[in-house]
């Protein structure tokens, strides 16, 4: 491994470590909500992306499958700049998996990707193991939220998305109808509109993990 490649490396383990850190010292909100009358209420069939169609390169194919139901939904954030149209999430989308590959010889690690244009980029898909958090690879499915949240609110449109994505997985039996869900780092996201969905989505957070 070239010394830059050791370097970038390295970067990303201290990154990735003051990450873990930071989620346990900054403990903001996970949900809080919002009220409006302009916003709409939509609760709509996912649409997704197809990797061929956001521009991935051959997948390496070399994860366990995962059995399904599975008994958790985990969200992540990509911890890069947030994206609102087709376009921009499919480059951010093969940014990051273009990196994992060069660095780390692994896959894009999510499910799933959620952008804020409110599509669905399919990664490894419902059936095969995600690769970012150690103990519940082998039992969830791994959402990740385009952008980065750490000081910020996750926009309506991203957690709109994600809930019509489990509402799919669950229905297609993809996702147990009793699954936790888990933020990792913890994240705040505001939703506006409140109906009966999303408080049964806010009563199944398992917030002994965030």
């Amino acid at each position: 491994m070239s010394l830059m490649k050791k370097e970038i490396l390295m970067f990303l383990v201290v990154y990735y470590f003051l990450q873990f850190v930071l989620c346990f010292a900054i403990r903001p909100p996970f949900i809080y909500f919002q009220t409006s009358n302009n916003s709409q209420n939509l609760r709509l069939e996912p649409t997704f992306v197809n990797p061929e169609d956001w521009g991935a390169v051959s997948a390496l194919n070399n994860t366990p499958r995962l059995k399904n139901p599975v008994p958790y939904v985990i969200f992540y954030q990509t911890n890069t700049e947030e994206c609102k149209n087709r376009t921009q999430c499919s480059k951010v989308v093969s940014r990051i998996q273009k990196m994992r590959r060069k660095l780390m010889h692994d896959d894009i690690p999510y499910n799933f990707l959620v952008g804020g244009d409110g599509l669905v980029y399919v990664a490894r898909d419902w059936d095969t193991t995600s690769g970012v958090t150690n103990g519940y690879n082998g039992k969830s499915i791994g959402i990740g939220l385009i952008g980065t949240f750490f000081s910020k609110l996750i926009p309506d449109t991203l957690i709109r998305t994600a809930i019509n994505l489990i509402e799919f997985g669950t229905r297609n039996g993809k996702i147990n109808e009793s699954a936790h869900y888990i933020s990792i780092p913890p994240m705040a996201f505001i939703v506006q509109d409140v109906d009966e969905v999303m408080k049964k989505f806010m009563e199944k957070f398992d917030y002994s993990h965030s």
